[in-house]
């Protein structure tokens, strides 16, 4: 039934080892002596494994295809039916293939945008090699700076590293100088600092730990403990990043959305829900003039009801929040039309 030629195979076979090969070749002259080096090659010996186990497949599937419709000129309709379900088997198989494939280089992306980036700033090029060097093997990415300078320069341009490890003793501008720079510059979106040095004396870690860095480390150092700091340190940021609450700031007052509080400075301002509700939706939708049929139909979920409920909760508000009710400072009336929430006082965070 089945007519594969072995030369069919062989010619398969022979393409597949070339283009491994030359895959190889490339991988070993862009990425030198580097971890990507051995993952690039072994995903893609994988893949060519399976388009070789497809092309096979192929082969098999071509050629019954080709008997399928001799026996359909025959009109045998047993051989006809076996070689259509043989056909859609092969098929189905060599879908999954493809699919598996795109799942798999969906992940490699996805990984490789989740890698943690450090920014190494060390003037001693061996010391800053052997750090980039542990940091690769703990799947990191890593970029090396011999001075402070270019670092504040490639900030402005580069994404934000997850963390900086940062020498003090540095040519040009010191490494105090630049971690005072990057605090006035970002502020809260400051990344993690790890300052690594030979000065041990208490001052300097004081003034290191005291400027903004999150951790002091003395040199000589130990790249395995280096490394568990480090990734302590991202866990850390992890968490912290992951519990963050999410929260728009007007005036004096403070909208925690996740915890659904109101706060005047550090006062809770007790609210009902249905309060909480419609200053949530007029803060969120500030600037923009909204009617009583459109807030009551979002903050109360329902197409039609009492509207006058609308301005009764307004009113409220007002109370809690306006020192003068007269002046309208935060929520403003606009006659005929409806409310909006004065945009100039939001400051989101």
């Amino acid at each position: 039934m089945i007519n594969l030629r072995p030369d069919s195979i062989v010619k398969v076979r022979s393409g597949v080892v070339s283009i491994l090969s030359i895959i190889c070749g490339f991988t070993q002259i862009f990425f030198p002596s580097n971890r990507n080096t051995s993952i690039i090659y072994n995903y893609f010996t994988d893949l060519f494994k399976k388009i070789y186990k497809t092309i096979l497949y192929y082969i098999f599937f071509l050629n019954n295809i080709k008997y399928f419709f001799e026996k359909c000129q025959q009109k045998s309709k047993k051989l006809i039916t076996e070689n259509f379900i043989f056909c859609f088997l092969i098929f189905c198989y060599s879908a999954k293939i493809y699919f598996h494939f795109s799942c798999d280089l969906f992940i490699i992306i996805c990984m490789e945008q989740m890698k943690p980036y450090i920014y190494v700033i060390e003037d001693e090029e061996d010391i800053s090699k052997l750090i980039c060097m542990y940091l690769s093997k703990s799947l990191m990415e890593s970029k090396p700076f011999y001075n402070a300078e270019d670092a504040l320069s490639a900030l402005k341009s580069d994404k934000m590293p997850d963390l900086i490890i940062l020498d003090l003793n540095l040519p040009g501008m010191s490494g105090f100088d630049f971690l005072q720079n990057i605090k006035q510059t970002y502020n809260t979106k400051m990344p993690s600092v790890m300052i690594l040095s030979a000065r041990d004396a208490d001052e300097d870690i004081i003034e290191g730990l005291g400027i903004g860095a999150d951790e002091f480390i003395t040199k000589p150092f130990s790249p395995s403990v280096l490394m568990a700091r480090i990734k302590a340190n991202l866990r850390k940021k992890m968490i912290i990043t992951a519990n963050a609450e999410e929260s728009i700031n007007f005036g004096e007052f403070t909208l925690l959305l996740n915890s659904c509080v109101l706060k005047k400075e550090n006062t809770k301002i007790p609210l009902s829900t249905k309060e909480y509700k419609v200053l949530e939706f007029l803060v969120k939708n500030a600037g923009r003039i909204l009617s009583p049929e459109e807030i009551y139909k979002n903050v109360w979920e329902v197409e039609f009801g009492d509207l006058t409920a609308v301005a009764v909760y307004i009113q409220r508000l007002r109370k809690k929040l306006e020192k003068d009710i007269t002046s309208c400072e935060y929520i403003k009336t606009e006659f005929g039309k409806g409310y909006i929430f004065n945009k100039e006082k939001i400051n989101s965070k």
